[in-house]
């Protein structure tokens, strides 16, 4: 069982995602390339540089992350890049998403070259210690009720 789903048709299987990065909401299957395609649409944002997971909050539900390489370093563009990932996710999705810009060449790659989700969750989830990431997910929980 190597965790791959996909489709059979007329004898030829395509593979779709991984079980195991399938992102849940609220009980809602999201498949986290559908988040990263949206991310990668941007002119700023290159094929390859957004990688989606979720993360549980401070009260055990889980929340979205997309984790974007970003060259950009005006800071005033970053924060709309954020804003506008953040707004094309909740239309294009119907979801809240926390939205992050990262260093470009930052995100974990598996030996094969692509970018690891599971390493990028563990990497986010390590890096924002314990009272931190429940600040974060409580900010994200407050903007999102107030949108």
């Amino acid at each position: 069982n190597t965790g791959d789903i996909g489709y059979l048709v007329d004898g030829v299987l395509t593979i779709t995602g991984r079980k195991k990065d399938l992102i849940i909401i609220h009980g809602r299957n999201i498949w986290p390339q559908d988040l990263e395609h949206i991310a990668e649409a941007e002119s700023e944002v290159r094929a390859g540089d957004a990688v989606a997971f979720s993360v549980p909050d401070h009260e055990g539900e889980e929340m979205c992350v997309l984790l974007v390489q970003c060259r950009e370093t005006d800071s005033k563009r970053r924060h709309n890049l954020v804003r506008r990932l953040s707004a094309l996710l909740r239309l294009e999705m119907s979801l809240d998403c926390y939205v992050e810009l990262v260093a470009p060449h930052s995100l974990p790659k598996t030996s094969s070259g692509k970018l690891s989700r599971a390493k990028a969750r563990l990497d986010f989830i390590s890096s924002h210690e314990a009272d931190n990431l429940n600040a974060i997910t409580e900010e994200f929980r407050l903007r999102v009720a107030s949108a």
